[in-house]
């Protein structure tokens, strides 16, 4: 059986809510154009730099990992033991190092175009906007 709403239990104590009801709505909205305006703006210089950290440090250790692991198992298949497996760590060593110097390159020229773009805003700002008087 379908159940029916009672008007009086939805506002129980009579009171008129919509003063409420239009001041939460307004406060959603904004807090909603707010979140959208968070969502532009870059995490935090600490924040970056950790994550670029634990980026680096992952590719510097992935290299030897994977080197020692595909020399492990040619070892085996190839009956060549311990050949192999110290050839790959070596061309692991380089291959993560070669990686980490790429990122880092990367991480520079990204840095180097926010340095860029900070002075630019730094000296736009620096500059007041002052109406120009005609001649």
């Amino acid at each position: 059986m379908p159940e029916t709403r009672n008007p009086e239990m939805d506002n129980p104590s009579g009171v008129d809510n919509s003063d409420f009801d239009n001041r939460l709505h307004s406060a959603l909205n904004t807090q909603g154009a707010q979140r959208v305006k968070s969502a532009d703006v870059r995490p935090p210089a600490s924040r970056r730099a950790v994550g670029t950290a634990f980026r680096l440090s992952s590719e510097l250790v992935a290299g030897p990992v994977v080197g020692t692991a595909i020399g492990w198992f040619l070892d085996r298949w190839l009956n060549t033991a311990p050949l192999l497996i110290m050839i790959f760590f070596f061309l692991g060593v380089v291959a993560g190092i070669l990686n980490v110097m790429r990122t880092a390159r990367e991480v520079n020229q990204e840095l180097s175009k926010d340095s860029q773009q900070d002075a630019v805003d730094s000296v736009k700002n620096a500059i007041p906007n002052k109406p120009r008087r005609g001649l």
